[in-house]
């Protein structure tokens, strides 16, 4: 019984000896202003892409509608190769709208990793002036008592010290996007000599 009570004596005073705190890491990127300020840009940056592949496409269906109206008065040589030219543009258009996509999220994902390599900075040096020897993350823990969450303070610290990060949208790699299968003239079918009226 003497035995039992020693170890058990020694490991609760080994238990009160340790600083132990958690953190949500998750809810400190979701709710930091540089995180809201990221979305913003990549935001405005979609928007931007939108707007130019909407133009695209209403010059690519311009084309074609010219094409239509111009059918009988051209040789179906003729009519093939303005099929082929406009298909093209669409294999243009669908590698860039791809591309886009493609940078948009390149440029989120490496802007987020910056705001979290900061939070882990900021995690640390909490943990080390305030001589936690173990930091836990709150979502591989079923129950913590509220008195070791310091996410509000690293939020606030980080709030502080990173309120924004530049996004880098690396455009040069949007056209560097595998072509998407060719379709002919916006997905309608070809126009042949024999539709001339």
């Amino acid at each position: 019984m003497l035995g039992i009570l020693a170890v058990s004596f020694t490991t609760l005073t080994y238990a009160d000896e340790q600083k132990i705190t958690v953190v949500e890491t998750r809810r400190i990127i979701e709710s930091s202003t540089a995180h809201n300020d990221i979305l913003k840009q990549v935001q405005k940056k979609n928007e931007q892409f939108r707007d130019e592949i909407q133009k695209s496409e209403s010059e690519l269906k311009r084309k074609y509608q010219e094409l239509e109206t111009k059918k009988n008065a051209l040789s179906q040589d003729a009519i093939d190769k303005k099929n082929d030219e406009i298909s093209k543009e669409v294999a243009e258009l669908q590698k860039r709208s791809y591309g886009q996509h493609t940078a948009l999220e390149d440029a989120y994902r490496n802007a987020t990793q910056i705001l979290v390599d900061k939070t882990s900075e900021i995690v640390k040096a909490q943990a080390q002036s305030k001589g936690y020897q173990m930091v836990i993350e709150k979502g591989a823990i079923i129950y913590s008592d509220k008195s070791l969450d310091i996410t509000d303070t690293i939020l606030d610290e980080v709030n502080k010290t990173m309120p924004s990060v530049e996004v880098k949208f690396e455009t040069d790699e949007v056209n560097k996007a595998p072509a998407a299968e060719p379709q002919k003239a916006d997905a309608k079918a070809p126009i042949k000599a024999q539709d001339k009226k």
